[in-house]
Order: structure tokens, then sequence, then C-alpha cells
């Protein structure tokens, strides 16, 4: 649904169980170019407003209320009807209809890079204040993608396939790329595509998704999600990875979100905060 007349939220008054994010959003079959996106979620939906960054013009309340989200570093543990005040929703999904998710990744350009340059400087995020960081690149995100670790949260409902990718992400892998000498992001849990979809996945659980998650619950739980592609070719060439260079890591054991009766529920019980 990309018409916000119609949307109706599953509940406004839910609380955010991560901070907003900054992403490039793709919704297939209806359109296939990128589009700047802010998305929240909840224990019951994610939603996707239009990306904004505000000026000096902006009226207070909406001034309040971006103070106030990047007090929290994007508003986790705020009401998602706060947070969207005076914001346009272009879309939401319902947690309890996502068939499957998964993160693809996409390495580095090998051959040469399609050079864009940025044409509309916006924020890595609404919350932040810092324009300046925001001017610093002359090139477009789709052009500084190509030399990074690219990943592309995937999530299949019955509206379509989303893929999101976070400009959060891409300024993670920048950073590594240019300290001296360069690293890699080693840690899963610093790439948000990696971390929103082990919390959508533990949100629906096992009985929910169409997938298989034999690692569900357990250290290496991520390799489920994490689907390894290659760019520039046409042909379907998708395995999953066994976390590439992400397998040395130690990922801490975490519990998981019991749903209420009305939602289903997890194969798992405890208390999960994503």
């Amino acid at each position: 649904a990309e018409n916000d007349d119609e949307l109706v939220l599953v509940d406004p008054n839910a609380i955010l169980t991560r901070s907003m994010r900054r992403c490039d959003y793709m919704l297939l079959p209806l359109f296939d170019e990128w589009r700047p996106m802010d998305v929240l979620m909840t224990q019951y939906e994610m939603v996707f407003i239009e990306a904004i960054d505000l000026d000096g013009k902006a009226d207070e309340e909406m001034q309040i209320v971006r103070k106030a989200i990047a007090a929290r570093k994007g508003g986790k543990g705020l009401r998602l009807a706060d947070v969207l005040k005076g914001r346009k929703v272009i879309s939401h999904i319902d947690l309890t209809t996502i068939e499957q998710v998964h993160v693809e990744h996409f390495p580095p350009t090998t051959g040469n890079v399609k050079i864009e340059y940025a044409k509309n400087s916006m924020l890595s995020e609404f919350w932040y204040l810092d324009r300046e960081s925001a001017l610093a690149h002359i090139h477009s995100r789709n052009t500084r993608w190509q030399s990074v670790d690219e990943q592309h949260l995937k999530i299949k409902s019955p509206q379509g396939t989303f893929y999101l990718r976070f400009y959060g992400d891409l300024d993670t892998c920048e950073s590594k790329m240019k300290a001296t000498p360069p690293k890699e992001v080693n840690d899963p849990f610093l790439i948000h595509a990696l971390c929103w979809s082990r919390a959508i996945g533990r949100i629906c659980g096992t009985r929910q998704l169409k997938q298989p998650l034999p690692h569900f619950g357990e250290k290496r739980e991520i390799e489920d999600y994490l689907v390894q592609r290659h760019r520039g070719r046409e042909e379907d060439h998708a395995h999953h990875s066994r976390l590439g260079h992400f397998m040395h890591v130690n990922m801490p054991k975490r519990g998981f979100v019991r749903r209420s009766s009305s939602m289903g529920s997890t194969d798992a019980a405890g208390a999960y905060v994503p």
C-alpha cells in the first residue's frame, strides 16, 4: 500500500523496539528504483515514512520531536504515534504477514565503478544534527555502495518483496575502508541489516516464517538469514554464505519475543529487546 490515506496502522501507540533508521527502499513488483525512506519498527509492524531533513524553517513541534528522537539516538522506546507527528506515512508491513526475511550481501565491485554525483545530500539519519556530514560526499550513495560490502534487508510478504539498504551500514563500511590500514566489519551487530533481520525473525518465529532456520536462537543464528550475491550477473547465484567474514565472531545467545496469543507465538520463551 503506497497511499497513506488508506493505511491503518496495527497499533499507533506501540513502542519503537528499534531506533529509526534511514534507508533506500524498493518494493517489487510495484517499483524497482531506490527511494530514500525512514523506517520504524514496533513489535507489531514496520512503518515507512517519507525521508526529510529539517531546516530552520521547520515548525516547533517537528523540532521538538526530532530532539526527542536524537536524545535516544533514534527514538527507541518512544511511542510510534509521537514519532510520526508531522511525517507522511508511505507504507507499512504487519509483521504477522511476513513470510521470509533475508540479508543479501554484495561484495565491493572489482571492475569500474559507475560514477554518479550527489544531487540531494540527505543526512544519514533524520535525527542527525550535523549537516556538514551530508555535504562531505560529492558522489551519490549509489556510487559509494559499489566500493564497499553492500547489504540488502529483503522481506517477503503478500504485499510484495521489500528491499532496504541502510545508510548507517554504508557509513560503517566506508569508515572501516578509510582506516589505516583498511579494516573489515567483523562484528555483525554493527550492521543494521543483519540486526533487523534477526529482530524480525525472532518476532515472527519459526512457525510463521517459510524458510529454514536451523540455528534459530543459537550463536550462529544470523547465518540463516545471510545470502551471498554477486554483482553484475543477471542469473541467480545466491547461496547461503555461512557468514563469510563474520564467521569467527562470538555472537552472544539472546532471548526471544513471546508474541501475544492474538499474534501467535515463537518456538522459544523469554523476553527479548531488539
